[in-house]
């Protein structure tokens, strides 16, 4: 067999490593559907998120910085093989224009728009330190194949007024189910051990207790519902 060389092998390696990728997450879209995607997404985020100590020394810097964040991203498209040019640069934001991708070929848009766009906004909170950190993704078909156009925002904001339901709903799978849990472990008590306790059980105060505590769900749901909260990161 002749004997390839290191660009070569590199080469192939990325298409095969892509091509399993793009294959897997096809996979979990026609299985669980956008959701899944999403989960996967978050675990993506999750870990660039903690890679970022690494990535910084990687390039040298220990500043945490957009310009820090910029130079990683050209180190690392290096290895995917993007070649692309930065249209716009500044302190708060930076455009990047990938006009050759080689994994592009692989990867459905909603791969790059979803779970890609996640494990860039992660890389980017770590290496700027501004939990308000976004990432966009525009995937569409130049003159010469698949182009993307990333945009880097890391403009502070204030915080977002909105109803704690919301914030409920922002949160990750994993941290609802705490929430819920929790929930339902202290309501579990207080209707069902509290009222059964040596001396309120068959007492006619019972009745009242059951009465309060359903007031205070009740108005505790309308306080959720209509008072609104800074959303925090």
């Amino acid at each position: 067999m002749k004997e390839l060389a290191p660009d070569e092998k590199l080469r192939r390696l990325r298409s095969a490593l892509a091509m399993l990728i793009g294959s897997a997450l096809r996979a979990v879209k026609k299985k669980y559907g956008s959701e899944g995607l999403e989960v996967i997404a978050q675990a993506w985020q999750e870990d660039h998120l903690n890679a970022t100590p690494g990535l910084m020394r990687m390039v040298g810097e220990d500043e945490k910085s957009l310009e820090t964040y910029c130079k990683i991203v050209d180190y690392a498209d290096i290895f995917y093989g993007i070649e692309g040019v930065w249209v716009e640069k500044s302190e708060e934001k930076a455009v990047k224009l990938e006009a050759v991708c080689p994994v592009a070929k692989f990867w459905d848009p909603e791969v790059c728009e979803v779970c890609y766009r996640a494990a860039m906004e992660g890389m980017g909170k770590g290496v700027t330190g501004n939990p308000d950190f976004t990432a966009t993704v525009q995937r569409y078909q130049g003159e010469q194949g698949k182009v993307c156009l990333v945009t880097f925002d890391s403009k502070r904001r204030e915080g977002i007024e909105m109803s704690p339901i919301k914030l409920f709903a922002n949160l990750n799978f994993r941290k609802r189910g705490y929430i819920v849990i929790t929930y339902f472990i202290i309501m579990c008590f207080l209707w069902v051990v509290v009222p059964y306790l040596p001396g309120i059980y068959g007492s006619i105060y019972i009745l009242w207790y059951w009465v309060v505590l359903a007031i205070i769900n009740m108005v505790c749901l309308f306080i959720l519902s209509t008072v609104h909260w800074k959303e925090v990161e």
